[in-house]
């Protein structure tokens, strides 16, 4: 009888220490998730508040494009629109240039003039 009793002590010692070693394997895995869980949040959490700053921006772009103020910036730069009282000025395109009429307009010089002329020209003047 006292056999049987040691041998059902034991049984339920070891049965006893596999539930705990069960437990805490099983805690060990909760404890991980809760870790992964922790670290998924914080990157949630920082994606939310890059969203918000983006959404931020865009309704604020949202608010200028219904302004007038867009309308006529809109009008000014894209289509070439002035207000009345404005000064237009009309850059001729680089195609139109000659280099024989830009060399004379610039230098003051004649083609037909000698070098000493041009020498003359330059150091004194007219």
């Amino acid at each position: 009888m006292k056999l049987i009793k040691s041998w059902i002590n034991r049984g339920i010692t070891f049965v006893i220490a596999v539930i705990i070693v069960l437990l805490i394997a099983d805690f060990n895995q909760k404890l991980s998730e809760l870790s992964s869980l922790k670290d998924q949040m914080a990157n949630d959490g920082a994606l939310l508040d890059e969203l918000i700053g983006k959404r931020d921006e865009l309704l604020v772009l949202k608010d200028y494009a219904a302004s007038d103020k867009a309308v006529e910036d809109f009008a000014r730069q894209e289509g070439y629109m002035a207000k009345p009282g404005d000064t237009v000025f009309v850059v001729k395109p680089l195609s139109e240039f000659t280099e024989e009429n830009d060399r004379k307009i610039y230098s003051g010089f004649d083609d037909d003039q000698s070098n000493l002329e041009k020498w003359f020209f330059w150091l004194i003047g007219d």
